[in-house]
């Protein structure tokens, strides 16, 4: 069966200006319409890779690593521990900053900034956490 990019757009979520993104990063390779070559073609093997690609994506896979996972020069397992690890770190950080707006919020008031340069931004906070996040 030959699908087009509005049955795509309309029952994948995928929109036309991403599908031209992918086709013109290498991702896709839909078959051009014989009849008028505006148009492409997609197969089943393409919707498969499409949804793919949108799932890696919804991950925050940039598109270079997902071609490489499509072309069989990545492997998928090493791709998603790496975006795992990102991820983690991702959620560190966020509790970290939940932590001190918690903290901020029940003091009524901003923390005393430490002396310019002293410390980085980062080492604040943390430090500031590390002290059980009391003002």
């Amino acid at each position: 069966m030959i699908y087009r990019a509005g049955w795509i757009e309309k029952n994948m979520g995928v929109s036309r200006k991403s599908l031209r993104v992918y086709e013109a990063k290498g991702l896709i390779s839909p078959a051009i319409n014989k009849r008028n070559n505006k148009y492409r073609d997609y197969t089943e093997r393409d919707l498969v890779d499409i949804w793919n690609i949108k799932l890696l994506r919804g991950l925050g896979v940039p598109l270079s690593e997902i071609k490489m996972v499509l072309l069989n020069t990545a492997k998928l397992g090493e791709v998603l521990e790496s975006r795992i690890a990102e991820l983690e770190a991702e959620v560190e950080r966020l509790e970290r900053n939940i932590r001190v707006a918690v903290m901020i919020r029940e003091a009524g008031k901003l923390p005393e900034p430490p002396e310019m340069g002293s410390v980085t931004y980062s080492d604040y906070l943390n430090d500031l956490c590390e002290k059980g996040c009391r003002l």
